[in-house]
């Protein structure tokens, strides 16, 4: 038989389909149960030496299966080496045979649900008599959620069982039915439950991602006495996994009057909770990725998704660089490099610098649009990772259209993103360029410190020149000077000094210095004047100099000892760079001895 023949069979009698998306092999394929969500058949294709096609196929057993020793030697899995399995080689594999053992699998996997579901109406019983019951090991997981749940709310029994038995059991695998529309249907029925119990410190869940199941009667009380607090606006602090469970309700519009609400008070939580000292790091993380999800899902304003999306953002902006500002570029980069700029060139030269780089950028885009971002590709996306999240409004198909170059798309539930993949890889390779640009532009600037040139900034060089020379162009004046008047300009200049001098300042004019006369000596005094914190500005002032001419100064004299600036100037006072202060007090101290 072939196995053709299988996926027929299974997609006639049982309406499943193979699925080709579960495995990191192309010659893998797996046949699904629609309900339980549990992998029933692996298909494999594999070619011998020869080239001729081999198919063969594992197979899960049905628990109450007898196999002889002979059995279980011809039966060996190939792939699936757990003892649930069975091996077929499809070659010598009778048709009936192996249509039988499929029949049986789906049978037992039919069995189990039914068996779940019975433990969950059958639990009236237990609720009116109180008696305990013993239960297998099998059931112990599936039994904790209603045991839990009647201990603490023993007292409206008719309430408590009606949440199991709203179920749809038909139209949900047991994966969803526990996690996702249970937590729903518990948080609603809990929605606007307030509890006022001390919060001692609570014992630590044995999951990241809890539901309301995961936690005792004590725990759940302490959660929601934390939620009352939370909802008046006092925000104490509770460990990861209990915070998350009220991000869940949020996720699910428990305890909001709509959408957008759920989305304000997401937000909220983020900023006054999330984003201080009492969220953690992953707390953080989490919370980013899951109101950026409930955004897209919801298909609410892309303006407040972007706030949720930086990398996306970054990448629109460097895009679309030429209708973007200087500001939004250099903050597009440092977002994509994970880096705040600390470039000299940056440092001497302010918005200059600043300037250049992003220029360049502008310049150099359509070279280097490939190299950085590679092409727009399509990747799986789950928009809420480890979320139990569940909407009565499931939708089969929509569009999110975040940016230019991104877009989300939902078909049949399953969520797929179009974008650039801008990975490890591509980040290195802006770092790289902007490497190339920051060496070439402490030559340009002339900084007095330099980058040591690597091999992957000879790929930029040739784009960053010819930006370089083009910013420069642009940069010269475009002024025609009529010679003629320069007479009557400097004639005009010469009369307005005099009408602004007075006798004191002529009397000073005739005694000032031309110049420093030791400017050694000047230097070290006006630097030992910003150690002390004194203003230097009366010094320089006295002495009829420009303040940026004596950082320049100072500066070029300590180059050869620092290697950098050491004072900097915002155009009419100085002040020390921290970072070298004690650099500055050592070199004076030994000068002095």
């Amino acid at each position: 038989m072939r196995l053709s023949d299988l996926t027929k069979y299974a997609e006639e009698k049982y309406q499943i389909k193979e699925n080709f998306g579960l495995t990191n092999s192309p010659n893998y394929t797996v046949l699904v149960h629609p309900q339980s969500q549990r992998w029933i058949a692996l298909l494999i294709r594999e070619y011998d030496k020869d080239g001729n096609l081999i198919e063969k196929c594992d197979l899960r057993k049905r628990n109450s299966f007898s196999i002889n020793i002979f059995d279980c030697w011809r039966n060996s899995p190939y792939i699936m080496k757990e003892s649930g399995w069975l091996g077929f080689d499809l070659n010598s594999t009778d048709t009936k045979e192996l249509f039988n053992r499929f029949d049986d699998v789906i049978e037992a996997e039919n069995e189990k649900i039914k068996s779940i579901i019975e433990l969950i109406l059958t639990s009236k019983s237990i609720i009116v008599d109180d008696t305990n019951i013993d239960i297998t090991d099998d059931d112990k997981s599936n039994w904790k959620v209603i045991k839990e749940m009647q201990q603490l709310y023993r007292s409206d029994y008719a309430f408590i069982l009606d949440i199991f038995i709203k179920f749809d059991y038909e139209k949900y695998n047991i994966q969803h039915l526990f996690e996702s529309k249970n937590f729903y249907i518990q948080g609603k029925f809990m929605e606007n439950y307030t509890d006022d119990i001390p919060l001692k410190k609570c014992k630590s869940l044995k999951t990241n991602y809890p539901t309301y199941r995961d936690m005792n009667a004590l725990q759940l009380r302490q959660y929601f006495s934390w939620r009352t607090k939370i909802r008046r606006g006092t925000f104490v602090k509770i460990s990861a996994p209990y915070a998350r469970v009220y991000i869940f309700e949020l996720l699910n519009s428990i305890g909001t009057r709509s959408i957008e609400d759920a989305l304000n008070q997401l937000i909220v939580f983020n900023d006054n909770y999330v984003n201080t000292s009492f969220g953690s790091l992953g707390l953080q993380a989490n919370m980013t990725q899951w109101i950026l999800g409930f955004i897209i899902v919801n298909n609410l304003p892309r303006e407040i998704a972007l706030k949720y999306a930086p990398m996306q953002w970054a990448i629109d902006c460097l895009l679309n660089s030429d209708i973007q500002n200087d500001n939004a570029i250099l903050l597009a980069l440092e977002t994509l490099i994970e880096k705040e700029f600390t470039s000299i060139v940056i440092k001497k030269n302010g918005l200059i610098g600043i300037h250049f780089f992003c220029e360049i950028w502008r310049k150099c885009f359509n070279n280097i649009r490939e190299i950085i971002f590679g092409k727009i590709v399509t990747m799986y996306f789950e928009p809420l990772p480890n979320v139990p999240y569940w909407s009565q409004e499931m939708k089969d198909k929509s569009v999110y259209h975040l940016t230019e170059s991104c877009q989300y798309y939902c078909i049949d539930g399953r969520w797929e993103q179009k974008s650039y993949n801008f990975g490890y890889d591509k980040q290195d390779q802006l770092k790289y360029f902007i490497h190339a640009v920051d060496l070439k532009l402490r030559y340009y600037f002339n900084t007095g410190t330099f980058l040591k040139e690597r091999k992957s900034d000879l790929n930029y060089f040739p784009f960053i020149d010819e930006a370089i020379e083009i910013i420069k162009e642009d940069l010269k004046p475009k002024i025609d000077i009529n010679f003629s008047s320069l007479n009557k300009i400097r004639k005009d200049s010469d009369e307005t000094r005099d009408n602004l001098l007075t006798e004191e300042d002529m009397i000073d004019e005739t005694i000032k210095p031309s110049g420093i006369q030791d400017d050694r000596e000047f230097v070290v005094f006006v630097l030992k004047s910003l150690l002390n914190g004194e203003n230097a500005n009366d010094i320089i002032k006295s002495k009829y100099l420009i303040p940026s001419v004596i950082a320049d100064k100072i500066n070029e004299m300590f180059i050869d000892e620092i290697g950098d600036s050491i004072v900097e100037c915002d155009g009419t006072s100085l002040s020390i760079i921290e970072d070298y202060r004690e650099d500055i007090v050592n070199i004076l101290r030994l000068n002095r001895n």
